[in-house]
Protein backbone atom coordinates (compact mmCIF):
# COMPACT_ATOMS: atom_id res chain seq x y z
CA UNK A 1 0.00 0.00 0.00
CA UNK A 2 2.78 2.20 1.09
CA UNK A 3 4.02 1.26 -2.74
CA UNK A 4 0.68 2.52 -4.48
CA UNK A 5 0.76 5.81 -2.56
CA UNK A 6 4.69 6.34 -3.03
CA UNK A 7 3.81 5.93 -7.09
CA UNK A 8 0.75 8.52 -6.92
CA UNK A 9 3.18 11.28 -5.25
CA UNK A 10 5.88 10.52 -7.59
CA UNK A 11 3.12 10.95 -10.71
CA UNK A 12 2.11 14.30 -9.33
CA UNK A 13 5.27 15.63 -8.26
CA UNK A 14 7.43 14.50 -12.04
CA UNK A 15 3.77 15.39 -14.35
CA UNK A 16 1.09 17.21 -12.34
CA UNK A 17 2.74 20.38 -10.60
CA UNK A 18 4.77 21.03 -13.86
CA UNK A 19 1.85 21.18 -16.38
CA UNK A 20 -0.64 23.38 -13.40
CA UNK A 21 2.56 25.55 -12.98
CA UNK A 22 2.83 25.79 -16.76
CA UNK A 23 -0.96 26.60 -17.17
CA UNK A 24 -0.20 29.42 -13.97
CA UNK A 25 2.17 30.84 -16.11
CA UNK A 26 0.33 31.06 -19.09
CA UNK A 27 -3.19 32.35 -17.68
CA UNK A 28 -0.69 35.08 -15.61
CA UNK A 29 1.03 36.01 -19.45
CA UNK A 30 -2.91 36.55 -20.55
CA UNK A 31 -4.43 38.13 -18.05
CA UNK A 32 -1.58 40.72 -17.86
CA UNK A 33 -1.66 41.07 -21.41
CA UNK A 34 -5.53 42.02 -21.12
CA UNK A 35 -4.98 44.34 -18.20
CA UNK A 36 -2.32 46.33 -20.28
CA UNK A 37 -5.10 46.51 -23.58
CA UNK A 38 -7.93 48.06 -21.74
CA UNK A 39 -5.14 50.43 -20.00
CA UNK A 40 -4.48 51.74 -23.39
CA UNK A 41 -8.31 51.56 -24.87
CA UNK A 42 -8.71 54.57 -21.81
CA UNK A 43 -9.18 58.32 -23.64
CA UNK A 44 -7.42 60.89 -22.24
CA UNK A 45 -9.24 63.44 -20.05
CA UNK A 46 -10.84 66.01 -21.92
CA UNK A 47 -8.43 69.03 -20.65
CA UNK A 48 -10.97 71.69 -21.19
CA UNK A 49 -13.62 69.31 -19.32
CA UNK A 50 -10.93 69.04 -16.32
CA UNK A 51 -10.39 72.95 -16.27
CA UNK A 52 -13.69 73.57 -15.76
CA UNK A 53 -14.57 70.79 -13.04
CA UNK A 54 -11.76 72.16 -11.10
CA UNK A 55 -13.01 75.83 -12.17
CA UNK A 56 -16.47 75.07 -10.89
CA UNK A 57 -15.67 72.62 -7.96
CA UNK A 58 -17.59 69.23 -9.74
CA UNK A 59 -16.34 65.79 -10.18
CA UNK A 60 -15.09 65.60 -13.50
CA UNK A 61 -16.77 62.14 -13.79
CA UNK A 62 -20.28 63.68 -13.11
CA UNK A 63 -19.29 66.86 -15.76
CA UNK A 64 -18.26 64.24 -18.31
CA UNK A 65 -21.48 62.50 -18.50
CA UNK A 66 -23.69 65.42 -18.31
CA UNK A 67 -21.37 66.67 -21.02
CA UNK A 68 -22.32 63.56 -23.14
CA UNK A 69 -26.07 63.36 -22.18
CA UNK A 70 -26.76 67.17 -23.39
CA UNK A 71 -24.32 67.66 -26.22
CA UNK A 72 -22.97 70.84 -24.52
CA UNK A 73 -19.44 72.15 -24.14
CA UNK A 74 -18.11 71.66 -20.33
CA UNK A 75 -18.17 75.19 -19.33
CA UNK A 76 -21.65 76.35 -21.22
CA UNK A 77 -22.77 73.54 -19.42
CA UNK A 78 -21.51 74.77 -16.32
CA UNK A 79 -23.18 78.32 -17.00
CA UNK A 80 -26.91 77.01 -18.49
CA UNK A 81 -26.93 74.90 -14.53
CA UNK A 82 -25.38 77.95 -12.52
CA UNK A 83 -22.51 76.11 -11.12
CA UNK A 84 -20.70 79.16 -13.17
CA UNK A 85 -21.14 82.75 -13.95
CA UNK A 86 -20.96 83.67 -16.80
CA UNK A 87 -17.45 86.07 -16.87
CA UNK A 88 -18.56 89.93 -17.66
CA UNK A 89 -17.14 91.08 -21.05
CA UNK A 90 -18.19 94.52 -21.82
CA UNK A 91 -19.22 95.96 -24.96
CA UNK A 92 -16.88 97.08 -27.94
CA UNK A 93 -16.21 100.52 -27.94
CA UNK A 94 -18.00 102.24 -30.42
CA UNK A 95 -17.64 106.46 -31.24
CA UNK A 96 -20.64 108.09 -30.62
CA UNK A 97 -21.90 109.80 -33.76
CA UNK A 98 -20.93 113.69 -33.49
CA UNK A 99 -23.51 116.42 -34.58
CA UNK A 100 -21.24 118.93 -33.51
CA UNK A 101 -18.51 120.63 -35.90
CA UNK A 102 -14.83 121.25 -34.66
CA UNK A 103 -14.17 122.90 -31.83
CA UNK A 104 -17.96 121.58 -31.00
CA UNK A 105 -19.58 123.58 -32.62
CA UNK A 106 -22.78 123.04 -34.60
CA UNK A 107 -21.81 122.12 -37.93
CA UNK A 108 -23.43 125.62 -40.02
CA UNK A 109 -21.63 127.91 -37.48
CA UNK A 110 -18.49 126.31 -37.98
CA UNK A 111 -18.77 126.29 -41.53
CA UNK A 112 -19.88 129.75 -41.59
CA UNK A 113 -16.52 130.76 -39.71
CA UNK A 114 -14.89 128.45 -42.33
CA UNK A 115 -15.78 130.60 -45.36
CA UNK A 116 -15.12 133.78 -42.98
CA UNK A 117 -11.88 133.18 -42.36
CA UNK A 118 -10.93 132.68 -45.96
Amino acid sequence: MDHALLFHQEVIDRVCLPVLQAAFAVALVIATGQVYAQSDDTPEPDTTLVDAAEASGVDPVDLAGAVNTTGMAPREYLYAVGELERPYVPPPYRPSVSTTGPYGLNPYPARVAWCESR
